[in-house]
């Protein structure tokens, strides 16, 4: 099991000036880092990347999209979808139901399947 920090713990401002905690992260011990998506300009991240591939941190994004515009641009249908893009070509790789409890207009007590 690889156990990684969430970097909302030091704000939302996401930026180099948190390079220093990343080293600490990984002094620690942590395998990881989650990290929070608030600006989709690729080149906004070129030295992040740098920066968790020389310490060997393996990354989680998420994304917060308030307006919906990447999912629009995506062409998310319903709430339910999640879309895993590629962090080196910002091409999609999956774009659809997390499990199948929810569809349109219809809910189980609990998923039967996990995608």
């Amino acid at each position: 099991m690889k156990y990684s920090m969430n970097l909302l713990l030091w704000g939302t401002q996401i930026d180099e000036s948190l390079f220093p905690t990343l080293d600490l992260i990984q002094e620690i011990g942590f395998q990881g880092v989650e990290v929070p998506i608030f600006n989709t300009n690729p080149d906004a991240w070129h030295s992040w990347r740098k920066k968790l591939d020389e310490l060997g941190l393996h990354r989680v994004t998420y994304l917060r999209d308030p307006q919906q515009g990447v999912a629009l641009a995506l062409g998310i249908e319903r709430t339910a979808e999640v879309v895993a893009v590629g962090v080196q070509d910002w091409k999609v790789f999956y774009q659809g139901a997390i499990d199948d409890q929810f569809a349109a207009g219809a809910e189980r007590p609990a998923a039967q399947h996990r995608y």
